[in-house]
């Protein structure tokens, strides 16, 4: 008696699983958001024509540098020194 042939799909899905089984995804994780730790203001309501001191502490879960950005909506912030310690 001949040996009887293996149907087409069968060998397409045995192939597309052995081919599947050897895969390894080698994706990089995905970036972690910064955390904020503190945020202050000093005074933290402003009057027209006063200012106030605004302190930002965060750190990066992956230990990467950052970039501080400050914008207001009304209002503005004067020339002066900013300091990312």
């Amino acid at each position: 008696m001949p040996a009887r042939r293996p149907r087409p799909p069968i060998i397409a899905l045995t192939a597309l699983l052995a081919a599947a089984s050897g895969c390894i995804l080698d994706a990089d994780p995905p970036n972690l958001a910064p955390v904020i730790e503190a945020l202050n203001a000093m005074p933290a309501l402003v009057e027209p024509d006063s200012s106030s001191v605004v302190t930002a502490q965060a750190s990066d879960p992956e230990g990467a540098g950052l970039d501080y950005r400050w914008n207001t909506t009304a209002g503005c912030f004067t020339a002066g020194f900013y300091e990312a310690i």
